[in-house]
């Protein structure tokens, strides 16, 4: 599964009270699916293929593990990505790459900072904020003259992301901004909720109460000497996914072929 550092991530959980359970019981757990086919997770682009899944593990409602990795064209099943949890910090790591780690600090369970590490040396950071319907992200990397700045945008009603807008900014101009529309949600509880913290597509997907079945990707880059100096707006990329559902509505991840 890859691991692309300057785009995205986040997750969340849920706790109640004993007492007032009976009353409270609207509230929805996450789920906590524990296969899925890679096409569902980051490679919708890709045909089901009966041996191409990921295989997901918890501990008292977080995610602990998962098997399975994606580089390139080639997926390796026993390839394997750790989550661990002490105090208000979250760890992850990878079997197949152990110079690589990531260390989340979480505040009221949202990540409210990230430090990337490759061999014990920082090679960037990213600091979250969050405001009414809309999270706000800074990435810095720690070597070069770019700073990246995302915004993700939400239905106040429907809790679900209607856009997102990701920006380029080289010594403080403006390079790129990749604007992304997110629309043709279902009703189907979001089963990603968990995952939030292990990549950018699971990031992406984990944000919302339901699904999005479409995405409207428009770049546009902006006169800079980096551009050629000349300002461009790229035709719009649309990315659409397929779910199977059960009986009763809920998306399935690993399902027969």
């Amino acid at each position: 599964m890859k691991k692309i550092f300057y785009i995205l991530f986040a997750l969340s959980l849920f706790s109640c009270s004993s007492n007032e359970d009976t009353a409270e019981e609207t509230q929805i757990q996450d789920l906590q699916p524990d296969k899925a086919y890679i096409h569902y997770v980051d490679r919708p682009t890709s045909n089901l293929n009966t041996d191409w899944y990921y295989r997901f593990n918890y501990e008292n409602g977080n995610l602990t593990k998962i098997s399975g990795w994606l580089m390139g064209k080639n997926f390796s099943s026993d390839a394997h990505t750790y989550l661990t949890y002490q105090g208000n910090e979250a760890k992850i790591s990878y079997s197949f790459d152990s110079d690589l780690t990531n260390v989340y600090t979480l505040q009221n369970n949202r990540p409210i900072k990230e430090v990337l590490y490759i061999q014990d040396f920082i090679q960037g950071t990213k600091t979250y904020t969050y405001e009414n319907d809309k999270i706000k992200i800074y990435l810095k990397p720690t070597n070069g003259l770019s700073d990246y700045f995302v915004t993700y945008y939400f239905n106040p009603v429907t809790k679900n992301i209607t856009k997102s807008e990701f920006l380029h900014k080289l010594q403080g101009a403006d390079v790129e901004l990749t604007t992304t529309i997110y629309s043709d949600f279902d009703n189907a509880q979001n089963p990603f909720k968990k995952m939030g913290l292990v990549s950018d597509d699971l990031y992406e997907k984990s944000l919302s109460a339901n699904n999005f079945r479409k995405k409207e990707v428009t770049v546009k880059q902006f006169a800079h000497p980096s551009n050629g100096n000349a300002e461009i707006i790229f035709a719009a990329t649309i990315h659409k996914l397929a779910y199977k559902y059960d009986s009763k509505g809920q998306v399935l991840l690993y399902h027969p072929l």
